[in-house]
């Protein structure tokens, strides 16, 4: 290949195994792994040698194509590592260009025409009924017999590579006796042939190897904060909203559940609150959360959900049920002092829980500021970041909430997490090892994703 068109990046270099290297094995496997720890770490595209992700990329399309045709190509690049399916197909298409494969490429072109004049019908497509576009069908036959060649001129081509690469070539590669059908198989010789000049290239052992690119991965700060700043996303949707955190800011009172006398278990249910009016507290070892109605108060007992799912349902108790019983209850005069006791009771408890529910929105707000103020976000997302097997908080708990000082648990996997956010640090606890976040570390931290950003 002409040093004009080979494009790398001192960053991180084509990792191959001996083997690979030598032509017992062939490269393409690694190629791919390789780009799927890269994307997966926080490398962008635009930071990937430019001729590895354009041979890459054509692979996954040939693929995709092959195996649920072009719309199902269009519904797994959207989700692909943030993609599109449209720029994918322009750098899949300078492999297409390279490879000399003009009737892939005229397709190629059409089918990013036809996403261009069909935008919502294009975002709609997965790959399966009724999700498959009856046009692109079109284009899905014409790519199967797109660049096919006779089998004399097609070995021709192979016999151009390295004699050991072609051989391994030729063993793991099946075609059809007399031509080619699908031009994957012409794309494979010629990624074949990329793969050997591209540079520059690290050589590790097979065993090693996924180890080398992570590490590669690991130590580029660029990716990094690529890494850090999807973890803020997801804690983004999981840590406590400020209206759920004016619940949890009684979970430390308690106390201010109505009487246990005027409650009762209530079938178990599950019911979003979507009135502003609720608070919640704790009782031994459960979690309630009180929904103020405009005539009613209910309770339920919290999943610890962080959006405020809630189950096992708990409301005052009823007139019996059936006609004559109500009658009954509502004239009998025994019954007259109990009705008036049970609705004074029930006054005062709604009064009572709506202005600790006014107390517990603002609270609520402040220790939401408090969270950002303290980068309690950060903190969490450095702490996953050395734990990459771990997602983001599925369980928490607010123990204090005090002016300059929050303490959290995080429930982690099986992990337990005991959190303190200060004015000065954050402390974050696990299995007898305490690790301290500098709020210095944590402000540049943010700093430099929302700059990236």
């Amino acid at each position: 290949m002409p040093a004009s068109q080979s494009r790398s990046t001192d960053t991180f270099p084509f990792f191959l195994p001996p083997a690979a290297q030598a032509g017992a094995t062939l490269p393409s496997y690694y190629l791919n792994k390789q780009m799927h720890i890269l994307l997966g770490g926080g490398v962008s595209w635009d930071r990937i040698n430019s001729d590895l992700r354009a041979a890459f990329l054509l692979g996954y399309y040939l693929g995709n194509v092959r195996n649920g045709g072009h719309s199902q190509f269009m519904g797994n690049a959207r989700n692909f590592y943030d993609g599109d399916p449209s720029r994918f197909l322009d750098w899949a298409m300078e492999a297409a260009e390279r490879y000399e494969m003009p009737e892939t490429l005229s397709i190629m072109r059409d089918v990013q025409a036809w996403m261009a004049k069909n935008p919502k019908e294009a975002l709609l497509q997965k790959g399966f009924t009724p999700y498959v576009s009856p046009d692109l069908r079109l284009f899905d036959t014409a790519l199967y017999e797109a660049d096919t060649v006779d089998e004399e001129t097609w070995l021709a081509r192979v016999n151009t590579l390295p004699k050991t690469h072609a051989q391994a070539f030729l063993h793991m590669c099946s075609y059809d006796e007399g031509y080619v059908r699908f031009p994957a198989i012409v794309s494979e010789i010629e990624e074949l042939r990329l793969l050997l000049a591209v540079s520059p290239v690290k050589i590790v052992s097979d065993d090693t190897f996924e180890a080398e690119v992570k590490a590669a991965v690991t130590a580029d700060p660029v990716a990094r904060v690529q890494r850090i700043a999807a973890q803020l996303t997801d804690l983004a949707q999981a840590l406590p909203k400020p209206a759920t955190c004016a619940a949890l800011s009684l979970f430390a009172e308690g106390a201010h559940l109505p009487a246990a006398e005027f409650l009762r278990t209530g079938a178990a249910k599950t019911r979003r609150p979507e009135r502003a009016g609720v608070l919640a507290t704790t009782r031994g070892d459960h979690a309630y959360v009180v929904e103020l109605g405009k005539d009613s108060l209910s309770v339920f007992e919290a999943t610890g959900d962080p959006d405020a799912v809630l189950e096992n349902g708990i409301n005052f108790p009823s007139p019996p049920s059936g006609l004559v019983s109500r009658l009954f209850y509502f004239i009998d005069p025994k019954r007259r002092t109990e009705r008036a006791f049970k609705r004074l009771a029930r006054q005062k408890v709604v009064r009572r829980t709506r202005k600790l529910g006014k107390v517990a929105n603002s609270v609520g707000e402040e220790i939401a500021a408090l969270n950002r103020r303290f980068h309690l976000a950060e903190a969490l997302a450095l702490w996953l970041e050395q734990t990459p097997d771990n997602t983001a908080p599925v369980k928490w708990r607010l123990e204090l909430a005090e002016p300059n000082n929050i303490h959290w648990r995080f429930e982690i996997g099986d992990i337990r997490l005991n959190v303190i956010a200060s004015a000065t640090n954050v402390q974050i606890s696990t299995s007898g090892t305490t690790q301290v976040y500098q709020h210095e570390e944590l402000h540049a931290l943010r700093d430099s994703i929302e700059g990236t950003n």
